[in-house]
């Protein structure tokens, strides 16, 4: 009989465990306000993993880059394929950052192509890789290790930064709150 009983309350408990990963979560991202006095702001949907994310975690996101005009980015009219060390503890979505200043970090940044008479544009919202800005033009080593976030837009270039996001010796970046 106690067996029995364990063993029901094991499947009970293993089972509200992974019905509990399957719902969406919305997060806030931290507005930024960049170089040019523009202003990063919106929202990101995981599909409720807890852990490290890739594109394929983010199911929804409203990237907005607000100045005279607003700048919105959707999961209907841009892409995510550029995501690494991105995490969530369930109540924050954190990119890895540079272990040594050196190494590469995370990367975590929206982007939209420039077809149909658009020009593109991406919103950066934290970079700690070696091809953080400028493509990594320091020899491999990161112009910016201490990440920055910036908008991108086509020919234009940088319309406006913010660095460094961090000090020494931080280990994740919090781009959300919930």
């Amino acid at each position: 009989m106690k067996i029995a009983r364990l063993i029901t309350i094991s499947v009970l408990l293993a089972l509200s465990i992974a019905g509990s990963g399957a719902a969406q979560v919305v997060f806030k991202l931290k507005p930024v306000i960049l170089s040019s006095g523009w202003q990063i702001s919106g929202t990101l949907t995981t599909d409720g993993t807890v852990g490290p994310l890739t594109s394929a975690n983010i199911v929804d996101w409203n990237v907005k880059v607000v100045q005279t005009i607003d700048m919105v980015w959707t999961e209907k009219d841009s892409n995510d394929l550029n995501i690494s060390g991105v995490s969530t503890d369930g109540k924050k979505i954190h990119v890895a950052t540079s272990p040594d200043g050196i190494q590469d970090g995370g990367t975590l940044y929206f982007s939209r192509g420039g077809s149909g008479g658009r020009i593109p544009t991406s919103a950066v919202l934290a970079d700690f890789t070696q091809l953080s800005h400028n493509l990594g033009y320091g020899l491999g080593i990161p112009t910016m290790p201490n990440g920055f976030v910036n908008y991108y837009m086509g020919n234009f270039g940088v319309m406006g930064d913010k660095t460094p996001l961090i000090g020494t010796r931080v280990q994740t970046y919090t781009v959300t709150v919930r």
